[in-house]
C-alpha cells in the first residue's frame, strides 16, 4: 500500500493539483516564505510526517515524498527521514540535475585546496542509471549506445558544474584506483562524482578526506501532480 506526501510552497496551479490528488500528507508553505525559513521549518514538518507514518501502520519504505523545487532547494534531501522515496514534482521542476550539480559544487567549495575547489568526474559507467541519458544494456549489444550516453552525461555534468565556478577534471576509473593505491595528494579534499559501481574505491577516498557523490541524482522526476 503506497502512501503519498506532498510538501511545497504555495502557488495556485500546484495547490489545485494537490487538492485533486488528495495525498495522505500535505504541508503547504506560504507563497512568500523564504527558502531559509522553509529550511528552518523542515524538521518540524518531518516530525509530523514521521508521526503520521507510524500511526498509519504502513512501512516508511512504502511512503513517497513529493516536493517542489523550492523545498528541494531548502535542503530536504539532507533531512529526509528513513527509507521513503523522494520525488521532485515535475510541475515545478527546474531540473533535478541542476539542483544536484549546485549541491556538488557547494560541497567542493567547502574543501580547502590551494588551487581552489575541484570536482573529479569518473566517466566509467556514469550513464548506467542517469535518467537523462540512460540506455538499457539489454538493447545495446555492441555497447555503442552506452558509450554515447556516457559522453553526453559527462558533458552535461561538466557544463553544469562550471556554472558554479569550480574546476572540473574527467578521469577513468582505473586512474582513480591507481591514484588511491599510490596515496596521491590529488584525491585529498576533492569531490568525486562516479557511479556506484566504483564503490570499492569510495572508502579509501573518504579516508583521504575526499567526498563522493553518486552520478545519479537521488531525486527523480515524477508524473504524480504533473500539470
Amino acid at each position: 500500500m503506497e502512501m503519498k506526501a506532498v510538501i511545497y510552497r504555495h502557488n495556485a496551479a500546484l495547490a489545485d493539483l494537490v487538492k485533486k490528488a488528495n495525498p495522505d500528507f500535505v504541508h503547504e508553505f506560504p507563497a512568500d516564505m523564504s527558502v531559509e525559513n522553509i529550511e528552518r521549518a523542515l524538521p518540524t514538518v518531518s516530525r509530523r510526517l514521521i508521526e503520521l507514518a507510524r500511526a498509519s501502520g504502513v512501512s516508511f519504505d512504502e511512503w513517497s515524498v513529493h516536493v517542489d523545487g523550492t523545498v528541494m532547494a531548502a535542503g530536504i534531501y539532507d533531512k529526509i527521514w528513513g527509507p521513503c522515496s523522494l520525488f521532485i514534482i515535475r510541475q515545478d521542476n527546474r531540473g533535478a540535475y541542476d539542483w544536484y550539480a549546485a549541491r556538488v559544487a557547494e560541497a567542493a567549495k567547502k574543501e580547502e585546496r590551494p588551487k581552489g575547489p575541484l570536482v573529479i568526474i569518473v566517466r566509467d559507467r556514469i550513464a548506467d542509471h542517469n535518467s537523462e541519458t540512460h540506455t538499457a544494456s539489454c538493447n545495446d549489444d555492441d555497447g555503442l549506445g552506452l558509450m554515447e550516453a556516457e559522453y553526453i552525461t559527462v558533458h552535461k555534468w561538466v557544463e553544469r558544474l562550471r556554472k558554479h565556478d569550480v574546476s572540473v577534471q574527467v578521469i577513468a576509473a582505473r586512474w582513480l584506483q591507481q591514484t588511491l593505491k599510490n596515496d596521491d595528494s590529488m584525491v585529498r579534499n576533492v569531490v568525486v562524482i562516479c557511479d556506484h559501481h566504483n564503490g570499492r574505491d569510495l572508502q579509501e577516498l573518504i579516508e583521504r578526506r575526499g567526498v563522493w557523490f553518486n552520478a545519479y541524482t537521488p531525486c527523480r522526476d515524477d508524473d504524480f501532480l504533473a500539470s
